[in-house]
């Protein structure tokens, strides 16, 4: 008898196990033809440079994704809904379809933003960069004031960091990724995602209007990893030498920062804004770098109405 449940209960979790990888590769497999099929390759005198390109007309945003990102790293950053501007995205170089060859370095990669722009036959365009796209972002204005009409920086990375970025070991695996997204955006509702943030900024995630759809898009955004981590490993690398030319930047700028950022200081957003010639500053009090998920509505409205003033 004893032998008999044994094995049942050894079948039983075999059937479990096999489910288990059977979703995960469909999961993966049908991600990276979404990917494939939603994203462009434009063959630059840079190298292959993977982007989004939407709207019909007006100015152009070009979005520069944060440390890990890709081109499909912006459903709730962005303007969507905004009338009037096109919205340009693209993967850095290490991630998603493009090569890490196309450009290490800040300088090197705003060189191959450009070179995608030349492709496109776009003059000119918006600079939007976010967090660890902050360095290129900068890069890209400073060295391209002509073709810069307008800079905004949110919670961007402006200042060297003393030790490498912590890869968690499970962010290494795109198993082990998958398996942890899954249950914390399917166990209670997908609110065991929230246990991941500030309690502040989880609350205000479930007091905002799709505030939790925004929070599990992010966490599906990052995976798979293994597309990713080369130009996670080259941020961490990069960001530790760095030196950046804001002061070059003459667009009229704003830059967008919460006081208790964990990962980019507040004091360095304020140097960042007195360095670029009458940047302004936007604080948000006890904001932190969840601040993207919970506040979208606010940034948006104030990044908006900068814009429009701006150009």
């Amino acid at each position: 008898m004893i032998r008999k449940i044994l094995k049942l209960l050894g079948i039983v979790l075999a059937v479990l196990v096999l489910g288990v990888a059977a979703t995960y590769v469909i999961s993966r497999n049908s991600l990276l033809d979404q990917l494939e099929s939603t994203g462009r390759i434009a063959q630059t005198a840079a190298g292959p440079v993977q982007y989004s390109l939407s709207g019909n007309a007006g100015p152009v945003i070009l979005f520069v994704h944060g440390t890990p990102g890709g081109f499909d790293h912006t459903p709730f950053f962005t303007i969507a809904g905004l009338e009037g501007f096109r919205l340009l995205t693209l993967s850095r170089p290490g991630y998603l379809g493009t090569p890490l060859e196309v450009g290490r370095a800040p300088e090197e990669q705003a060189r191959a933003y450009a070179a995608l722009l030349d492709e496109l036959g776009i003059d000119e365009v918006i600079v939007w960069g976010v967090s660890g796209g902050g360095p290129s972002a900068i890069a890209f204005a400073a060295l391209y004031p002509q073709r810069t009409q307008a800079f905004v920086g949110l919670e961007i990375l402006s200042q060297p960091y003393s030790e490498p970025l912590d890869i968690p070991t499970v962010m290494k695996s795109d198993f082990l990724s998958w398996l942890g997204i899954s249950l914390v955006t399917r166990f209670g509702d997908g609110k065991a995602a929230l246990g991941m943030l500030p309690h502040d900024e989880a609350e205000n995630i479930i007091g905002s209007s799709s505030g939790l759809e925004r929070v599990q898009t992010w966490l599906w955004s990052i995976w798979p990893v293994s597309q990713r981590l080369a130009g996670w490993r080259n941020d961490s690398e990069h960001f530790m030498t760095m030196s950046l030319p804001a002061g070059q930047i003459t667009a009229p700028a704003l830059i967008l920062n919460g006081t208790a950022d964990e990962a980019v200081d507040y004091e360095s957003a304020k140097e960042l804004s007195e360095l670029i010639p009458g940047a302004r500053l936007y604080t948000v009090e006890g904001g932190n770098h969840a601040m993207l998920l919970s506040r979208k509505d606010e940034l948006n409205e104030v990044i908006t109405t900068f814009l429009v003033d701006a150009l």
